[in-house]
């Protein structure tokens, strides 16, 4: 059976780095409508956004603030036989 979990991780140069499981499941759709739930979520409250620096794909996404004070907010699925 795969399972498959969804993490962020969150860093800012100003304070912090952390990494958090979002989700575990069987249903990989249902992980990616997650991401990307969070991703359009992330982009819409950072602004201004790197347009060079944030972006979306199959598995992994990232938002990444363009203004004075650093901000990446990042997702990944990753897919574990059990």
């Amino acid at each position: 059976m795969k399972v498959y979990i969804l993490h962020e991780c969150i860093d800012s140069r100003d304070f912090y780095a952390e990494d958090n499981v979002i989700m575990v499941t069987k249903d990989r759709v249902k992980a990616i409508d997650k991401m990307v739930f969070l991703f359009n979520e992330s982009k819409d409250d950072l602004q201004p956004v790197s347009d060079d620096e944030t972006w979306c794909e199959a598995a992994e996404a990232s938002v990444v603030c363009s203004g004075e004070s650093y901000y990446r907010h990042h997702w990944k699925i990753d897919e574990f036989e059990v």
